[in-house]
């Protein structure tokens, strides 16, 4: 699994626990917004040769193994 599923992943785990507990409702969503947005964020900060790079490494499956 790659880091950024276990990102999301961890993330809705989170938020759900929260949901549970008695906090006010924006406090999950707002763990839960983060939690995607982190990788988002993270891959738009990348220069266009980075991302020709992490696409040829994808098309090769040597990423996300």
């Amino acid at each position: 699994m790659s880091r950024g599923w276990q990102v999301a992943i961890g993330g809705i785990v989170i938020a759900i626990i929260l949901f549970v507990f008695n906090i006010p409702l924006w406090v999950p969503v707002v763990v839960l917004l983060a939690a995607l947005a982190v990788p988002v964020v993270g891959y738009l900060m990348l220069d266009s040769n980075q991302k020709a790079r992490i696409r040829r490494m994808r098309q090769r499956k040597q990423l996300g193994r």
